[in-house]
């Protein structure tokens, strides 16, 4: 496996094909954010502000008004799902349809994309759900004796199993959360390249991990080594495009927030380049571990 060669492949395809750039912009988008917190200092609470804030929480939250911004928070979560993951489908099916066709598009893009985000979604419900429930009852399960312990007084004793329990959590969830997120990436590309159905995409990652077991762990040491690289390198970026808009919250707290959005939406297309080349890549590893499909073949040919 020529690793740093699918590496260099991955590169290639996201600065040439600049249409992949849309989604990996709104894939970075709507999968995170930024919060700006300001901080009060004794002169910003004053009592005749304090009721003066409570009037206008009165007459504007009304029950009608509360409603309503329930179901456009509802709505904002839905969109979010939708776009994210329509994203990630048209990221994975535009590098396929580079491989095979020599090109892609922004439309080819959305419509690989929108046949595809529900699955993906179906994808990870299928994975994360089981593990959230088996993560809940772990956490139970290692916290009632230190819990006991506790009750019966048995200080001592509480704190040991405490960071046992601890320990124990960390050694059975980080491997586990790695390695289901690696059957994820797969299947994700088993169902918008392969064109398998939920379960069996999952399965199929699972057996495809399995049999390359070696091979994929170091396309995931080396993914690792580069993310680790590209957050070293964005760190003075943000904090270069922040530093303003922290400076100016000490002064006007509007326009601190009107200076950031820029410098936001800046980090969010850079964080989408990145998204874009990790997603080409992955892709670019998943057709080296994959051989084409017969109707591949005939439509390259064709």
């Amino acid at each position: 496996m020529d690793y740093f060669g699918i590496i260099k492949r991955a590169f290639q395809v996201t600065w040439k094909h600049k249409s992949l750039w849309l989604f990996g912009f709104l894939s970075a988008l709507f999968q995170g954010g930024s919060r700006v917190n300001y901080q009060f200092d004794s002169q910003d609470i004053q009592p005749e502000k304090v009721r003066g804030l409570e009037r206008i929480v009165e007459n504007l939250f009304t029950p009608l008004v509360i409603v309503v911004l329930i179901i456009v928070i509802l709505l904002a979560i839905v969109l979010s799902i939708v776009v994210s993951f329509l994203s990630q489908g048209a990221l994975i099916g535009m590098v396929d349809d580079v491989e095979k066709r020599g090109h892609t598009s922004v439309n080819e893009g959305f419509s690989r994309g929108w046949s595809n985000w529900l699955s993906l979604f179906g994808i990870n419900l299928s994975i994360w759900i089981p593990f959230s429930i088996f993560a809940i009852l772990l956490v139970i399960l290692l916290i009632g004796p230190s819990v006991a312990s506790f009750v019966f007084k048995q200080v001592v004793l509480g704190i040991v199993l405490v960071i046992i329990g601890i320990l124990v959590l960390l050694a059975l969830l980080i491997p586990t959360g790695i390695s289901l997120s690696l059957i994820e990436i797969i299947a994700q590309r088993n169902r918008v390249i392969q064109k398998r159905g939920i379960f069996e995409s999952v399965g199929e990652g699972y057996n495809l991990i399995r049999s390359n077991l070696g091979t994929v762990f170091v396309f995931w040491l080396i993914m690792l080594l580069v993310g680790m690289a590209v957050g070293v390198v964005m760190i003075p970026v943000t904090l270069l495009l922040l530093a303003p808009v922290f400076a100016l919250l000490f002064w006007n707290v509007f326009l601190a927030l009107l200076l950031g959005i820029p410098g936001g939406l800046v980090i969010t297309f850079l964080s989408g380049l990145v998204a874009t080349f990790v997603s080409a890549a992955w892709t670019e590893f998943f057709l080296e571990l994959t051989p084409l499909e017969v109707s591949d073949i005939v439509a390259a040919d064709e």
